[in-house]
């Protein structure tokens, strides 16, 4: 009797020991996917977004001028409101409201530069600059007191944008003072470099949530997309 009991026990014991692991090894897995989907993938599909809206605008010009653009800016306007007004919906998931935040806020961000090209003025100049700033501090006043999750995506994703281009078009004036390294890498392109590498290590190995990870997604394109401004001449 007593060796069955004990037989009981060291048999519960290893299924309990069984599905400890299998829980473990389910939990990893889903963590892992998570880091890919949420994190890398996304700035990838950002960085694809950003070169896709960009990548129009040459034919579009060149086919229907003035009137083709025009027609263009307000699509992307009219799928920036629609984004911002869906990421508002608090029955969607989180994560989905954050979605539509990060593709508003870009799509808001080419609109801007769009509709100053037509009007020919240059936004990433100085004398814009005091506009952003304001922005920037309307934006961190509001950040806890007021804004969702959906709406600090979409202005940050908006304000990262602008400090993408704007970086890259001093970069010409900044290399006066630090000299370019090798070819068409600078400074700017290491620093680039630097910090998607940071950004991946903090991903997979200290990031723990979904949205967090969606976060490091937003840098990563940050700093992707100004790699590429900076060594392809604003090919995006």
């Amino acid at each position: 009797m007593q060796a069955q009991k004990t037989s009981s026990k060291s048999t519960k014991n290893i299924g309990d020991i069984k599905n400890r692991k299998d829980g473990v090894a389910v939990y990893v897995n889903r963590d892992l996917r998570s880091k890919l989907i949420d994190g890398l993938l996304t700035a990838l599909l950002l960085l694809l977004l950003t070169i896709v809206v960009v990548f129009f605008v040459a034919p579009i010009n060149r086919q229907f001028g003035y009137p083709g653009l025009l027609v263009y800016t307000l699509i992307l306007l009219a799928l920036s409101a629609y984004t911002l007004d869906r990421s508002l919906n608090t029955r969607l998931p989180e994560t989905t409201r954050a979605w539509y935040g990060l593709i508003g806020g870009m799509l808001a961000w080419n609109v801007a530069v769009f509709s100053s090209r037509m009007a020919l003025s240059d936004l990433l100049s100085d004398a814009y600059l005091l506009i952003f700033i304001l922005l920037t501090l309307i934006v961190i006043t509001l950040w806890h007191r007021v804004f969702p999750i959906s709406v600090k995506f979409f202005s940050q994703a908006l304000l990262l944008s602008w400090l993408c281009q704007y970086l890259q078009s001093k970069a010409v004036i900044m290399d006066q003072f630090l000299k370019s390294l090798t070819g068409s890498f600078n400074w700017v392109s290491y620093l680039a470099i630097l910090g998607v590498m940071g950004t991946l290590f903090w991903l997979f190995f200290y990031s723990d949530r979904r949205i967090k990870r969606m976060w490091g997604a937003l840098w990563i394109w940050f700093f992707l997309a100004m790699l590429v401004y900076v060594t392809h001449g604003g090919a995006i």
